[in-house]
C-alpha cells in the first residue's frame, strides 16, 4: 500500500468514497420526438435555404396555398389568437373518425404561412398528435428561430396552444355528448351538417362574405357595443389625445387600430418584422394606460382596391392624387363604418373636423372644425358621401 501511494501520488480509494461518475455533456440531451410526417416534410422544405430571407419567402409562398376562411371558422367563437401581432384566427376540432379538422386565416403573408404550416402539416393526424405538439420544436425544425422576429415565433406558439385548448374542449364536449343517447344522435347530426374541411364562407372577392369576416373579427365588441364609442387609433398623437378626452369625460370607449398596409412584406422579410408593429405597440400602451379595450381590424384588401388603385389611376392620367383623403373617405369612414361602426353610438377619430346632420335623416357629413387649416389638412374636401354613423371629433 505504501508503495502504491508513493508511486501514484494519491491515496487509494476507500469503501466510503464511491467512484466519481463521468459527467454527461449537454449535447447528449434526449432528441426531440419526431414530428408528424407531413409537418416534418413542410418544416424541412422551409429550413432548406441557408439565407433567412429565402426561408421567409418560402413561408410566404406556403401561405398562398391556405384556403379562404371556412364557414365554421367565421361562425365560431374563441378563434382569435390574442398574442399575435397580425390578425390570426384558428379552429381545431375533432372529427367523428378521430382525426383533426383544422381551419385558419391571417391578414399578413408571413402569419398566413405559419397557419398553413400547421393546417397542412397536421391534416389527417389524430387529436393526440396536436395535443402533444411542442411549439418550440416546430419553430426549430422549420428554421424559423432567428429568421422570424421573436414576436412572430411567439405567435406560432400562441396558435398551437389555442388549437390545443380548442381541441381539448371539443374532445370533452364529445365525451359528454356520448354519455346519453340523445347526445349521440345530436353529435351525429352535427357531424353530418358540418361543412367539409376547406369549405369556404365566401367566394373569392365576395363583398358579403368579406364583411362577414370583418364582423366576425370584432364579434365580442359588436354584441355588447350599445352606447359605446368606437375610437380609431393610428399610433399618432392626435387620435391618442382624442381617446383620452373621451375617456376622461366618462364616455365608454373601445379603440380600433386599422391595418391598412399592403400585404407585400417582401421588403421586410430579411428581418421578419412588420412596418406597423411600432404603431400597434404605441396604441397598446395608450389603451392599457387608459384601461380601454383595443382591437385590430384588417382593411388591407379595401385599402388596395379603394386607395392604391385610385392612386395609380390618377398618376397614369397625369393628375396629382391625394391618397390620405381617399383613405379617410373610403376606408376609415367607408369600409370600417359599414362593417363595424354602425354597431356603435358613433365613431371618433383624431381628425380636426366637425360633424353635422344634412339632407336625408340619420346621415351625417363631416365639415370644417374651429381651425379651418387643420380641417382642410385632415378631411379636405369635406366628405362627399353621407356617413352611416355619427362622427365625433373631440379635437375639432
Amino acid at each position: 500500500t505504501m508503495l502504491a501511494l508513493a508511486t501514484s501520488g494519491r491515496p487509494p480509494p476507500t469503501r466510503s468514497s464511491p467512484p466519481a461518475r463521468a459527467s454527461v455533456p449537454s449535447s447528449c440531451a434526449p432528441p426531440d420526438p419526431p414530428l408528424p410526417r407531413r409537418l416534418a416534410r413542410l418544416a424541412a422544405a422551409l429550413r432548406a435555404p441557408r439565407e433567412p430571407r429565402e426561408r421567409l419567402l418560402r413561408l410566404a409562398r406556403l401561405g398562398e396555398r391556405l384556403p379562404p376562411p371556412s364557414t365554421a371558422l367565421v361562425a365560431a367563437d374563441g378563434t382569435r389568437v390574442s398574442s399575435c401581432t397580425s390578425m390570426v384566427d384558428v379552429l381545431a376540432r375533432p372529427s367523428g373518425s378521430g382525426s383533426l379538422r383544422l381551419d385558419g386565416a391571417a391578414d399578413s403573408r408571413l402569419a398566413r404561412g405559419l397557419v398553413a404550416l400547421l393546417v397542412q402539416g397536421l391534416r389527417g393526424e389524430r387529436a393526440e398528435t396536436l395535443l402533444a405538439l411542442d411549439p418550440a420544436q416546430v419553430a426549430r425544425a422549420a428554421g424559423l428561430v432567428g429568421a422570424l422576429s421573436p414576436s412572430r415565433v411567439n405567435g406560432l406558439g400562441a396558435m398551437i396552444r389555442l388549437m390545443q385548448r380548442q381541441l381539448e374542449a371539443g374532445v370533452a364536449a364529445e365525451a359528454a355528448a356520448d354519455a346519453t343517447p340523445a347526445g349521440v344522435a345530436s353529435a351525429k347530426a352535427a357531424a353530418e351538417a358540418a361543412p367539409a374541411d376547406g369549405a369556404s364562407a365566401t367566394t373569392s372577392g365576395g363583398e358579403g362574405g368579406r364583411e362577414a369576416v370583418l364582423r366576425a373579427g370584432s364579434r365580442g365588441s359588436l354584441e355588447s357595443a350599445g352606447e359605446e364609442v368606437a375610437v380609431l387609433l393610428s399610433g399618432g398623437v392626435d387620435s391618442s389625445v382624442a381617446l383620452r378626452l373621451l375617456h376622461d369625460a366618462g364616455v365608454r370607449t373601445r379603440a380600433f387600430y386599422l391595418r391598412i398596409w399592403l400585404e407585400d412584406e417582401d421588403a421586410h422579410v430579411a428581418s421578419g418584422e412588420c412596418p406597423w408593429e411600432e404603431d400597434w405597440a404605441y396604441c397598446t400602451a395608450v389603451c392599457e394606460q387608459a384601461g380601454v379595450p383595443l382591437e385590430r381590424v384588417s382593411l388591407q384588401r379595401e385599402y388596395s382596391s379603394l386607395v392604391v388603385d385610385y392612386l395609380i389611376s390618377e398618376a397614369r392620367a397625369g393628375r396629382t392624387p391625394n391618397p390620405d383623403i381617399m383613405c379617410n373617405s373610403r376606408v376609415k369612414f367607408g369600409a370600417f363604418m359599414d362593417a363595424v361602426g354602425t354597431h356603435f353610438a358613433c365613431v371618433a377619430s383624431g381628425h380636426y373636423a366637425r360633424c353635422a346632420l344634412h339632407g336625408e335623416p340619420g346621415y351625417h357629413h363631416a365639415s370644417g372644425g374651429h381651425d379651418s387649416r387643420l380641417a382642410r389638412a385632415s378631411l379636405a374636401p369635406p366628405l362627399a358621401s353621407p356617413l352611416a354613423s355619427p362622427l365625433a371629433s373631440p379635437l375639432a
